[in-house]
């Protein structure tokens, strides 16, 4: 009888209980190389809107910041950047390299914006994925030499960037999110 009694008490009190364990915010803790513990509240996905404007400022630099040779931070991009979003990228680059060589351009970002469009939820072979797409805008200065001469060309640009959940962070470079797409546009001033 007392066993009974007990669980009908956990029966009734059971679903108050989750109630209460699923309103409560989750956490996450992070223990750094040096034995930091930082103890923080998990948001979600929707709601890290810095997290997403910072790692747009990087995906800008990694992709934009170069010089007749090259990306001024190739490690950066062949992190931030997964396989398709690097063909993407050196696609671009190769339409450009021999105007940056030929000028000894050096090129280097000034963001003025960066906007998130849109959240959503992507389906994939492996799972389903969180998605940002995010509009960045801003000024190329370029500077370089043409026939003994300096030059200074400034350019606009957007750069519309898609970002994923990185599935695997220890292994992809501790990058939260990962550029799985991009659509760029410049124009000169």
């Amino acid at each position: 009888m007392i066993v009974a009694a007990l669980c009908l008490l956990a029966a009734i009190a059971s679903p108050y209980f989750t109630v209460i364990a699923m309103k409560q915010q989750e956490k996450v803790v992070v223990i750094d190389p040096s034995g930091t513990i930082v103890y923080s509240p998990l948001l979600a996905f929707s709601e890290a809107g810095e997290l997403c404007a910072y790692q747009a400022k990087l995906a800008c630099m990694a992709l934009l910041q170069r010089n007749p040779a090259g990306p001024d931070n190739p490690d950066l991009l062949q992190k931030l950047y997964v396989k398709e979003a690097r063909v993407q990228t050196e696609e671009l680059i190769k339409s450009q390299s021999q105007y940056f060589t030929d000028k000894q351009i050096h090129q280097k970002v000034e963001l003025s914006n960066i906007d998130v469009l849109a959240t959503r939820k992507l389906k994939a072979k492996g799972g389903s994925y969180d998605s940002w797409i995010v509009r960045a805008r801003g000024n190329l200065i370029r500077l370089g030499t043409f026939e003994g001469l300096p030059i200074e060309e400034p350019h606009t640009f957007s750069l519309d960037i898609e970002f994923i959940r990185n599935p695997d962070i220890a292994g992809n470079g501790l990058f939260p999110l990962l550029v799985t797409n991009i659509a760029y546009e410049e124009k000169a001033l």
